[in-house]
């Protein structure tokens, strides 16, 4: 069976290093970008199932960034995590077409059993 392609996209590296550990220990093919350039860069040379998405990045939002990767591959599922929500943004992510939202901290158990729901809406 094809592991399933992970894009993640933070600007705090150690995040970013801590998601990709655990992604790949269960079983994920990841891909980290800790700036919104190279998330694009590596959205536009493969196909990823799924896009985790920090809100707030260097040069622009996570939600804006979102619309770009479904610019690209318009049935990537992108979830949007945050350390800064509220109600208001998780409403504003969902609108603009984002699979779900994660506010930081959470649990890597429930990152994965998002990352599968995200999978199994795709399929």
């Amino acid at each position: 069976m094809q592991r399933s392609k992970i894009l993640v996209v933070d600007d705090d590296i150690n995040l970013l290093d801590l998601i990709h550990m655990r992604l790949e220990t269960s079983g994920y093919n990841v891909v980290a970008a800790n700036h919104e350039n190279v998330a694009k860069e590596f959205a536009s040379q493969e196909v990823f199932d799924v896009a985790i998405v920090d809100l707030q990045l260097v040069k622009q939002d996570g939600l804006s960034l979102m619309e770009e990767l479904h610019d690209i591959h318009p049935d990537m599922s992108v979830i949007i995590m945050t350390a800064h929500g509220s109600r208001e943004i998780e409403a504003e992510a969902m609108k603009r077409g984002a699979f779900n939202y994660l506010a930081k901290p959470f649990d890597s158990g429930e990152l994965i059993f998002q990352i599968e729901r995200a999978q199994g809406k795709r399929q």
